[in-house]
């Protein structure tokens, strides 16, 4: 038995060290086991003026190395770059390049961003849809309460006064003539029923208190009315306390008509029921086609622009639970249908590279992932066939 020291130099890493071990042959092949790479590759023992050394085997190596330093291009894995060099290196570039945004995190990003802009036109659009429904049906309710005012007010002069006067002639009952009066008890009955309604007949200069104009009331038929005699109704809005005390207002202009100078003209003709009544100051020096007052009445107008508001919300809110709903479906289908398969892939192709090119690699489908890993098992292949025949490249030169 023989104790041999021999120079080996590894095939794969070209890792160079002693390496003792007792044999009985000499000038024979061998198989070394690389202490660097644990790469397995045969050697030649010859003997020599210095002892046993492996020193054709090397020359034959270090010609080959020769070789392959022409032939293979500089951006490839050559046999002088160490096994587990590649380890570490593929290590370090998945490191370097660790996802910091995934697919699933970018996809729902854009999801995100597709409902936000969604949300914001849906709350865009609903908001002014529901506010001008809000606003049609507080002009529809004042002009319903103003219509209807107007014919109890047009039924006491046309119907109930001409009646009475012939019933009772030469007498003025004030509760069944007066047009101002009868409107006026006709809309308290109704306030019992809708407090938040308001009616008036606003004049500057009523027989009764109440359907004294205000200053709203008086500058809308000094400014509006008294300056442009065709106009023949005007609407808007008063607020007090912001929006909590919001109403839509219309005003219509009375004029003054023949039937009415008999007592609204001068106190001397007026009847002495009214004079009784409402004294001789109130409510006279009127002309035929003068305005002398405006039909007012108001709705509220808050509440109805509130709700609308709130309509909006909820509407908005179901749209919102739908998107978060439809996102969670779409990503259990994401994950299921992409993520998985992706994963599965990438830790595949992390495995070929760092030289497992046992397994093949393999998406199950007809997709764009499908087609992606057959491009992968080609590579894997081609990768596999060209170290294989580079190894019998190898054993051939060798032998």
């Amino acid at each position: 038995m023989v104790t041999l020291m021999y120079i080996v130099s590894c095939e794969w890493c070209d890792k160079k060290y002693k390496v003792a071990e007792e044999s009985k042959f000499i000038n024979v092949k061998t198989k070394v086991r690389c202490k660097n790479c644990n790469h397995i590759f045969s050697i030649f023992i010859k003997k020599n003026g210095n002892g046993y050394r492996s020193n054709k085997y090397t020359a034959r190596h270090d010609h080959l190395n020769d070789y392959r330093s022409k032939k293979q291009p500089q951006n490839t894995f050559t046999s002088s770059t160490k096994r587990t060099d590649i380890e570490v290196e593929a290590n370090k570039t998945q490191d370097s390049h660790n996802v910091k945004i995934g697919i699933r995190k970018k996809f729902n990003l854009a999801l995100i961003i597709i409902m936000m802009i969604s949300l914001l036109g849906t709350y865009i659009t609903s908001n002014l849809l529901f506010q001008r429904l809000a606003e049609h049906k507080v002009v529809e309710d004042a002009e319903f309460f103003l219509t209807t005012m107007e014919a109890y007010r047009l039924y006491t002069g046309e119907i109930l006064q001409p009646t009475l006067y012939k019933e009772l002639p030469g007498k003025f009952v004030v509760e069944g003539m007066s047009s101002a009066f009868s409107s006026r008890n006709i809309f308290e009955r109704i306030k019992r029923k809708y407090p938040e309604y308001y009616f008036k007949q606003a004049a500057p200069n009523p027989r009764h208190s109440s359907n004294l104009a205000d200053e709203f009331e008086l500058d809308i038929i000094n400014s509006v009315f008294k300056q442009n005699s065709t106009k023949k109704e005007w609407y808007g809005y008063k607020k007090w306390h912001g929006d909590q005390g919001k109403e839509f207002i219309i005003m219509k202009p009375i004029y003054a008509k023949e039937r009415c100078l008999k007592c609204h003209s001068v106190p001397e003709i007026a009847p002495i029921e009214v004079i009784e009544k409402y004294g001789d100051k109130a409510s006279f020096g009127w002309s035929a086609g003068d305005i002398i007052a405006a039909l007012t009445v108001s709705v509220p107008a808050a509440e109805i622009f509130s709700q609308a508001t709130k309509n909006t919300i909820i509407l908005n809110a179901i749209v919102a639970l739908c998107f978060i709903v439809l996102i969670v479906i779409i990503n259990l289908f994401f994950e299921a249908i992409v993520i998985k398969p992706i994963n599965r892939l990438k830790r595949r192709v992390n495995e070929i590279s760092v030289g497992d090119l046992n397994t093949p690699v393999k998406v199950l489908g007809n997709d764009e992932l499908s087609d992606l890993a057959n491009s992968f098992e080609r590579m894997r292949l081609s990768v596999s066939m060209a170290i294989s025949r580079l190894n019998n490249f190898r054993k051939g030169y060798r032998l």
